[in-house]
């Protein structure tokens, strides 16, 4: 990247990359299903720079372990986006959980860069910023996906394999 973002940014920011996509599931899809595809496509998305389809997915009732809502999510997007003309990020799903059916526990491990990022073993080449989130989402009356909290903590390559 450019630029690097504040690391007091950068976990929020991460977060914004996985809301991209998400909606509810249809067809035969089960929700496990449904939340796999959502975060494969949100890692594509994400590098598309779409502020308004993140934003459409996160709760009015989010808050980080940094105490971010909905509104300071946006302020991070927007301030990513000025700051990185180009935005690659690699994840790899650890732990999916749905203790009920409409309450969802995904344990998701991220790398941010500037450069793409291809496999586990590119990321001791790069300068990425890489965490392991914790998200947990909520099927909301509109029966869609949403995220509801978040909480992060360092990660490295070992956990993406």
């Amino acid at each position: 990247m450019p630029r690097r973002a504040p690391l007091a940014l950068l976990p929020a920011l991460l977060l914004i990359a996985f809301l991209l996509g998400l909606v509810s599931s249809c067809g035969s899809e089960t929700p496990e299903d449904t939340l796999r595809a959502l975060i494969a496509d949100a890692a594509s998305a994400a590098e598309d720079r779409d502020a308004g389809a993140i934003l459409d997915h996160v709760s009015d009732a989010y808050v980080d372990q940094s105490g971010q809502n909905k509104r300071s999510l946006r302020g991070a997007l927007l301030y990513l986006f000025r700051e990185h003309q180009r935005v690659h990020v690699f994840t790899r799903i650890r732990e999916i959980e749905l203790p009920q059916a409409d309450h969802a526990r995904v344990v998701v491990a991220v790398a941010l860069a500037g450069t793409p990022i291809d496999s586990p073993s590119a990321l001791d080449g790069l300068d990425a910023d890489v965490l392991l989130f914790e998200l947990a989402f909520f099927r909301e009356g509109d029966d869609e996906w949403r995220v509801t909290r978040a909480s992060w903590s360092p990660a490295s390559a070992s956990d993406f394999l």
